[in-house]
C-alpha cells in the first residue's frame, strides 16, 4: 500500500538522512502521487486525507530523533513538519487530520530535560497553523503551557499567556476550565518573580468571580498574594480591578483582613488613616508580604495626586498638610510624583505653591465617567461656540 511505503520510507529519512538536502527530498516524496494517479476529484480528496493522516502519524513516531538532532536537523524537522501540515490543513478540514496534529504535539512534549526549545518551537508552529480550529487550538495551547512549564522555558510560556487569554474569551468555555488552565502558569510566574506574574494571576482571581464557600477558600492565598503585590509595587498606581475581585473581598473575613483595610485605604482613604492601619497591622502586614516603605512612599504621592485633583494651584501648606510633612519637604514629593507619573506639577519657590496640570485617579467608578462625560460635551459645546464664531468672521 501507499500509505505503508511512505511510512517506511520516511522512518529511514528520519533515521538516516537529516541533512537538509534529505529533509527536502521527504518533502517532495510526500507530495507525490496526486498529480500521477488519474483519479476522480472525490478519490483525491480521499487519498488526500488518508495520505497526510498517515504521514503525520508516521512523523509523530520519529519527530523525537528528529528534534534531538543538531541545528541543522532540527531546522529541517520543522520545515517539513510545517510542509505536511499545511498540505494536510489545505486538502481537507476533516477531523482526523486536525487530531493528529494533537497526537504529533502529544506526542513531542515529553522528556523535558531534553531538546525542550526546538520541541516548543515545533509546537508553535502547529499552534499557527491551527488558527482555524479555536477549540483543537486551546487543546494545544494547554499542552504548551504545560510543557514550558515542565522544561523551565519561562520566556516563551510568558509570550504564549496572550494566546490563552484570547482563547479564553469564547463563552462556551467554562469559568472552572479556565481556573485549572492558569492555576499553573500563575504559580510557576509567581515563584520566578517574573513581571507578567500579576497579570496571569488577576485572570486566575476573575475566574472566582461571584463563587463560594471551598473554591472561594481555595482563591484566597492567591488573592493575598496579588493584593500585596499591588500595595507594595511602585508601577500600581490604579487600583479598579483588584476592587472589583470577588476574592478581594473575602480577604476581610480572615487572617488577611489587614491586607484588605489597607488596601481600602490605599485606593480611597487618605494618608493618615493608611498609616494608621500600616502601624497598627505592622505584623500582618509583614507576613503576608507587604513592603511598607514602598506602601508608605506610594500612599504620600496618590495623597498629592488627590489635593492636585481638587486644586489647581495648591501652596506649600496645603500641600504639607495632606502629605503630613514640613513645607520644607514638599518639594521633594512633588519631585517624586512627577517622576512616578501621578501628576504633572510646576513648583513656584517664590510663591511657596504649586501649580497641578493633571492628577491621576486611584479608582475610576461610574461617577467619574459621568463627569468625564459632562466634560468632554462642555468642550464639544464650546467648540461648536468658536467654529460658529469664525464662520460668522468669515461672511463679514
Amino acid at each position: 500500500a501507499v500509505s505503508e511505503r511512505q511510512t517506511i520510507n520516511m522512518a529511514v529519512y528520519f533515521e538516516t538522512a537529516m541533512d537538509k538536502d534529505g529533509w527536502q527530498i521527504l518533502a517532495e516524496f510526500v507530495d507525490e502521487g496526486n498529480a500521477a494517479a488519474a483519479l476522480t476529484p472525490k478519490a483525491i480528496e480521499f487519498y488526500s486525507l488518508e495520505k497526510y493522516t498517515d504521514m503525520l502519524v508516521a512523523y509523530s513516531q520519529h519527530m523525537e530523533t528528529a528534534l534531538n538532532g543538531n541545528d541543522e536537523h532540527v531546522e529541517g524537522a520543522l520545515g517539513v513538519m510545517s510542509y505536511l501540515l499545511t498540505k494536510a490543513l489545505s486538502v481537507s478540514e476533516e477531523s482526523a487530520i486536525v487530531d493528529a496534529i494533537i497526537e504529533l504535539a502529544s506526542s513531542i512534549a515529553v522528556e523535558p530535560e531534553k531538546s525542550a526549545l526546538p520541541k516548543l518551537k515545533a509546537m508553535c508552529i502547529m499552534f499557527n497553523l491551527l488558527e482555524s480550529f479555536p477549540k483543537a487550538r486551546l487543546e494545544l495551547l494547554v499542552i504548551i503551557l504545560r510543557y514550558a512549564c515542565e522544561s523551565g522555558q519561562f520566556g516563551l510560556l510568558e509570550d504564549q499567556l496572550s494566546n490563552l487569554d484570547q482563547l479564553l474569551a469564547s463563552p462556551e468555555v467554562d469559568q472552572e476550565y479556565k481556573r485549572r488552565l492558569f492555576q499553573s502558569p500563575a504559580g510557576i510566574l509567581r515563584n520566578q518573580g517574573s513581571p507578567k506574574a500579576m497579570s496571569v494571576v488577576l485572570s486566575l482571581l476573575r475566574t472566582y468571580q461571584g463563587v463560594s464557600g471551598a473554591s472561594m477558600t481555595e482563591a484566597l492565598p492567591w488573592a493575598a498574594w496579588l493584593i500585596s503585590q499591588a500595595i507594595s509595587r511602585p508601577e500600581v498606581l490604579h487600583f479598579d480591578e483588584y476592587i472589583e475581585l470577588s476574592a478581594f473581598h473575602a480577604l476581610q473575613n480572615g487572617e488577611n483582613v489587614a491586607l484588605y483595610s489597607l488596601m481600602k485605604e490605599l485606593s480611597e482613604g487618605d494618608l493618615r488613616s493608611f498609616q494608621e492601619v500600616l502601624d497598627g497591622q505592622q505584623a500582618a502586614l509583614s507576613k503576608a508580604g507587604v513592603d511598607s516603605e514602598a506602601a508608605l512612599r506610594k500612599m504620600r504621592v496618590l495623597s498629592l495626586a488627590s489635593l492636585a485633583s481638587i486644586k489647581n494651584v495648591a501652596s506649600f501648606d496645603d500641600a504639607a498638610e495632606v502629605l503630613l510633612c514640613s513645607p520644607d519637604e514638599v518639594e521633594t514629593w512633588v519631585i517624586d510624583s512627577v517622576s512616578m507619573g501621578v501628576v504633572d506639577a510646576k513648583i513656584d519657590d517664590v510663591e511657596q505653591s504649586i501649580t497641578f496640570t493633571r492628577a491621576s485617579e486611584r479608582l475610576f467608578t461610574p461617577a467619574d465617567w459621568t463627569r468625564l462625560q459632562d466634560r468632554l460635551k462642555c468642550w464639544r459645546d464650546n467648540l461648536v461656540q468658536v467654529l460658529g464664531a469664525l464662520e460668522e468672521v468669515k461672511v463679514e
